[in-house]
């Protein structure tokens, strides 16, 4: 069919008009008399008809005119124009052709377009193959907005989104309901979350199948991790795309953006200020290899450089003692240059044992300042005083800080002077002697000050 035509008006209302003056067959003014009641026919033309049951009677299309004279087309749906007398009646016509076009119309299987029924109000329908502009869906108490249901095959897209062109997808959720944002703006954000004000729920949350929440982002933005643990992955993993990455794997930046702390490719950390608290069961900080170490109580060993600088275990067995005689054990030498102006920790255990008598033991640790073994009278950095009891043996540690004075290689040697009891040696095979041994020597780098 045809589409639909011009609409035409119609009323009840229009009062039965004569012509003021005769008409030949090609006027297309009436001047009209008793004209009440008739519509306006702009925008909407009606239909009359002239000497309605006469053999003059002509139908006519009113285009203009509220009041006489009217403008007219002539001969309308398929009558003759001829001459009208003065006094030919003029009244309102529904013709065939009002019937006919709201008949074909209301029959034609493709009118407005559509080739099956037309879309309903309440009932379902599938419609396929529409453009809708500017709709609102409005959800039900029960009923969503909108509903999109994946194909038992195929990989068509349950949503997406297109640009203006209609070719490059800017959103789509597939069919498995993944979502995939591509914007086509270098200066639109793809993603925003935005809460609102009082916000007291996440503003992301990532769940396992059974609900249990394994990532999420907070109203402040901060980052939850809370793996759903296997046992055998790490609950954070940072890997590089390639073998020889030019930047760190983390970053910390204060509020002006400069970095703070940083892991870098290899793994290395650096940070402008670090806390280290013991939990009880680990050391504070250890490397890999050993090679530094704080524990739990704060105690530094290294290497080679800062903490532990040396440590022996004395090989030259227990030596008896006289009286005023200063035995020397043999010497440590500090595995790495000490610095002057380092206060260094050093920690010295001395296993001492006496006979039939109490005895009276000066301890004291000497540094020759060079790489040769100190002597008797190198300087003494630390001096001290033991008893022992009658028939006693006992291991004993001392733990002093020394402030080094000379830069380099130093060589540190522990000596033990009986100062009071027996005065003859005792043979170390004859049972209890009174004899002492140097068990252990520790240097620890502890600082500056």
């Amino acid at each position: 069919m045809a589409g639909l035509t011009t609409r035409r008006s119609f009323t009840d209302n229009a009062s039965t008009a004569a012509l003021s003056a005769g008409v030949n067959a090609s006027a297309v003014s009436f001047p009209l008399s008793n004209f009440t009641g008739f519509p306006n026919p702009v925008p909407n033309p009606y239909m009359a008809i002239v000497d309605r049951g006469t053999a003059s009677q002509e139908l006519v299309l009113v285009t203009a005119g509220v009041a006489s004279p009217v403008t007219v087309v002539r001969g309308y749906d398929g009558t003759t124009a001829v001459p009208h007398s003065t006094g030919a009646t003029f009244e309102m016509a529904i013709g065939a052709k009002d019937v006919d076009e709201a008949n074909a119309h209301s029959s034609d299987p493709v009118a407005h377009g559509r080739a099956s029924a037309l879309v309903g109000i309440s009932d379902a329908q599938t419609v396929t193959g529409k453009t809708f502009s500017s709709n609102t869906h409005q959800a039900t108490a029960v009923d969503p907005a909108v509903s999109a249901k994946a194909n038992a095959a195929g990989t068509a897209n349950l949503l997406q989104a297109l640009d203006s062109a209609g070719v490059a997808i800017l959103f789509q959720v597939a069919r498995g309901g993944n979502t995939k944002v591509a914007v086509n703006d270098v200066n639109v954000v793809p993603l925003t979350l935005h809460r609102v004000a009082a916000t007291v729920v996440k503003l992301l949350r990532a769940e396992t199948e059974g609900s249990v929440e394994v990532f999420g982002v907070d109203k402040n933005g901060k980052l939850l991790v809370l793996p759903d643990v296997d046992g055998a992955t790490a609950l954070l993993q940072l890997k590089h795309a390639t073998a020889s990455p030019s930047c760190n794997s983390l970053e910390v930046r204060n509020s002006a953006g400069t970095v703070v702390a940083r892991v870098g490719a290899a793994g290395d950390f650096v940070a402008t200020g670090l806390q280290l608290n013991a939990n009880g069961i680990f050391d504070k900080l250890n490397s890999v290899d050993n090679g530094f170490r704080v524990d739990q109580n704060n105690n530094v060993t290294a290497a080679n450089m800062g903490g532990r600088v040396a440590v022996t275990q004395a090989t030259s067995g227990s030596q008896p003692t006289v009286s005023g005689a200063e035995r020397l054990w043999a010497a440590l030498q500090t595995a790495a240059a000490m610095v002057s102006g380092r206060r260094y920790r050093i920690t010295v255990t001395v296993d001492v044992s006496s006979s039939n008598l109490a005895q009276d033991y000066k301890v004291r640790v000497r540094n020759s300042k060079s790489a040769s073994a100190p002597t008797t009278s190198s300087a003494v950095i630390m001096v001290k005083r033991e008893v022992t009891a009658a028939g006693q043996f006992h291991s004993k540690t001392w733990v002093f800080t020394w402030l080094c004075d000379t830069t380099g290689t130093n060589t540190l040697g522990v000596s033990v002077e009986r100062i009071a009891g027996a005065t003859t040696e005792v043979s170390l095979s004859a049972g209890l002697a009174d004899a002492a041994s140097v068990a252990e020597v520790v240097v620890e780098d502890i600082g500056v000050g």
